[in-house]
């Protein structure tokens, strides 16, 4: 009976202290942006990759959360720099502000390893709704899956090519909260893939 008593949403308990990792608080002012929440689920899906490699575990059980983990924080990264005024799902149409506020705020064209990765997700996914389940608002798109054949998704590949466009997102987002103009660094990458 206890169980049935036990809520998830629960008033903060009045000895929680910063040491307290079992557990975390929502709302009020621990409330999270779209940078935030960017950031969390790269994190997440960063962690289930690393779970998969260290434990050896077919990574067939885990591949749609990561790869929708991974997709939502695309569209969260997205949003918050572009500011779209129509919110939706298309991480096309919201790389393409991306790439247009590039261009205009740091005069620079969006290179091929930023936009190859993107632009895959858009293309397999891009409503946000092949990653989270069987049947997708277009049937084509859940059919091309079962009809094209199989794909191959290197999760290490997978993470740092996601930790790349982690580290432009963040760049991009710095000099829009300070009002500086990064241009000569935005694109810089970190590890050692090739577009």
């Amino acid at each position: 009976m206890q169980l049935m008593e036990n809520k998830i949403f629960t008033e903060i308990p009045e000895d929680v202290t910063e040491d307290w990792l079992h557990g975390a608080i929502i709302g009020g002012m621990c409330g999270y942006d779209n940078e935030s929440l960017a950031e969390s689920y790269f994190l997440s899906a960063d962690q289930l990759i690393k779970k998969v490699l260290q434990a050896s575990e077919p990574a067939r059980e885990y591949l749609y959360p990561i790869l929708f983990l991974y997709r939502h924080g695309l569209e969260l990264y997205l949003k918050a720099i572009t500011k779209p005024e129509k919110l939706n799902h298309s991480i096309g149409s919201l790389f393409e502000l991306f790439c247009t506020y590039v261009l205009k705020e740091h005069n620079q064209k969006v290179p091929a390893w930023v936009t190859k990765p993107i632009s895959q997700f858009a293309e397999f996914d891009p409503e946000s709704d092949l990653f989270r389940y069987q049947n997708t608002k277009n049937p084509k798109r859940s059919e091309r899956l079962a009809n094209e054949g199989e794909f191959w998704v290197d999760l290490p590949l997978l993470m740092e090519q996601m930790a790349n466009l982690d580290v432009v997102f963040r760049k991009v987002l710095a000099a829009q909260k300070y009002d500086i103009n990064n241009s000569r660094t935005v694109f810089k990458r970190l590890g050692k893939s090739q577009a």
